[in-house]
């Protein structure tokens, strides 16, 4: 305090301990010498004690305010408050996902999406389906169908009958000419409150629909037959009724309302997949760890192995993957520079505008790695991203994998911009090998848009003879 602090102050007399101890040793002290000492004394009463750091500032912010004539130096509560702790990381999510099929009782399947440490998941449903063998009402197969999940239930029964007469052996699955008749019933559930709002009584449930869809499907054995050519999909034409107007969807098919008619088109894959024993399969990701997947099959085996039915399911499988997007490294200054000239020559050739270059360019690469485990081997692999195509600018990404059969490597070069309208010119060589093998080169020339339109001409070795040319357009 102020009182013990001219106490202190007052038990030195500094004006005594100059002429007559001076004489004494047979020297004069100078003045300024005696007041630094005077000033250093002070300072050694006042120093601070253990766990009084606050007061010993304002107790030598005083003295100093006393003996010189500077401003005082104060210490605000904010400059003397701890900092303040980092924001906690997220929680890792995680999907899981299990199923089970036999070709008596059908398919199982639940699926759950959440956080790690919340008691229930997020999102979650299950669903079951199962589908005849047996023909009735002269060639018609059913497939039954259930779902029941937190937005919702439905279900639907499916009537399939083959055109062909040439049969697959397998019914209607999509290799040759088929029809499909399906009723489907969805109920779902009323929408919470959102948190904070004034609503007291409960939602009202929402009322059900029904739908009422004929499709036709034309596969790679129908064709061959009518067109002398085959391709590696089938083509789906249909049309639905439905109480309620159906949304557009986004698998790239063709969606046109018509009243309340709905008529659409899209590619499928033909065959039918079904399940013939037990598999689960788990993702973990996190903000730091990355990405982990898991995932074992396995058929029915001993006493159950006769629920598989014809097809028992074959192998098990297994497999576990770890992948992991790391922090950016930051490269030289030459070749920052040398990226952002190319940029802008890019930049100034497709759009006639090139990139603001007042700041000192800046370039950095993301690396990724991914390690995976599984019943065939497993495989390593290293990718490498510039940071201006990681962001839709011109850059280049690179990636080396290997595992027990071979490596590959393979480069990409973008050009220009995603938000240019001329689109993005794309070069890429991939190589693969065998090991002990020699390296065989694969080139690709695409101009793409942002939307996924584009055109690209391919070029790829053979076996015997020159390289064979291959080009493709997509067109939305």
């Amino acid at each position: 305090s102020s009182s013990r602090l001219a106490t202190q102050t007052a038990s030195i007399p500094c004006s005594e301990m100059e002429p007559q101890q001076a004489r004494r040793r047979g020297r004069i002290v100078p003045a300024t010498l005696t007041a630094v000492a005077c000033l250093l004394a002070v300072a050694a009463l006042t120093a601070p004690r253990r766990g009084d750091g606050a007061g010993a500032l304002r107790g030598f912010a005083a003295v100093a305010g006393d003996n010189a004539s500077e401003p005082e130096e104060e210490f605000s509560a904010e400059e003397l408050a701890p900092e303040p702790p980092p924001e906690p990381r997220p929680p890792p999510r995680y999907r899981l996902q299990m199923g089970a099929g036999t070709e008596v009782y059908g398919e199982a399947t639940v699926q759950a999406m959440g956080l790690v440490g919340e008691q229930a998941p997020r999102s979650w449903t299950f669903g079951w389906n199962r589908r005849w063998q047996k023909l009735f009402l002269k060639r018609w197969q059913p497939l039954a169908s259930f779902r029941l999940s937190n937005a919702g239930m439905g279900a639907g029964l499916r009537w399939s009958r083959e055109l062909m007469a040439e049969k697959s052996g397998n019914g209607a699955d999509g290799t040759g000419l088929d029809l499909h008749t399906e009723t489907e019933f969805v109920q779902e559930w009323p929408e919470d409150a959102p948190p904070g709002s004034s609503q007291q009584e409960e939602p009202d449930l929402p009322l059900p629909s029904l739908r009422q869809s004929v499709e036709l499907v034309a596969g790679p054995r129908v064709q061959a037959k009518y067109l002398n050519m085959s391709l590696p999909f089938a083509v789906l034409l249909g049309a639905a009724l439905g109480t309620e107007e159906g949304a557009a969807p986004n698998d790239g098919s063709l969606f046109k309302q018509v009243g309340p008619l709905e008529v659409y088109a899209r590619l499928t894959t033909p065959g039918i997949r079904e399940m013939r024993g037990v598999a689960w399969a788990v993702e973990l990701a996190d903000a730091w760890a990355g990405l982990v997947r898991a995932s074992v099959q396995r058929p029915w085996a001993g006493r159950l192995r006769s629920l598989g039915g014809a097809n028992p399911g074959g192998e098990g499988q297994w497999s576990l993957e770890h992948s992991r997007t790391h922090g950016a490294i930051p490269l030289p200054k030459s070749l920052a520079k040398g990226g952002a000239a190319i940029s802008e020559a890019f930049g100034r050739l497709l759009d006639g505008v090139a990139p603001d270059s007042g700041d000192e360019p800046r370039a950095a690469v993301i690396p990724s790695t991914r390690l995976r485990a599984d019943s065939d081997g497993g495989a390593a692999a290293l990718s490498l991203q510039s940071s201006e195509s990681a962001f839709g600018g011109s850059g280049w990404d690179g990636m080396v994998e290997a595992n027990r059969k071979g490596w590959g490597a393979r480069l990409r070069l973008t050009g220009g911009s995603a938000r240019g309208t001329l689109g993005q010119p794309q070069y890429t060589v991939t190589g693969q090998a065998g090991w002990r093998e020699s390296l065989k080169f694969l080139h690709q020339f695409k101009w793409g848009f942002r939307d996924g339109q584009g055109v690209w001409v391919t070029v790829r070795p053979s076996e015997k003879g020159p390289p064979r040319v291959s080009a493709g357009l997509e067109v939305r």
